[in-house]
């Protein structure tokens, strides 16, 4: 299946909140599945934001914790 957050033009009911990582925003191109997981397209961080918010969407920003790969040897 495809995880994208294109996906929430289809939850007309409001039932998803939605969540993205900090330290995805510090990046001026974000690339999404566009609803299908064979293809990929890029977007403008402020067009990403534009596309959830009309969608009713309203992304909940969220510093995640960070897990080093290298201290786990």
């Amino acid at each position: 299946g495809s995880v994208t957050p294109l996906g929430l033009v289809h939850d007309e009911a409001g039932a998803v909140t939605f969540v993205i990582e900090k330290k995805l925003l510090d990046h001026a191109i974000i690339n999404v599945h566009p609803l299908i997981n064979t293809r990929t397209t890029a977007l403008k961080r402020e067009e990403l934001l534009s596309y959830l918010r009309a969608t009713g969407h309203e992304p909940i920003v969220m510093e995640l914790p960070y897990r080093s790969l290298a201290a786990e040897g």
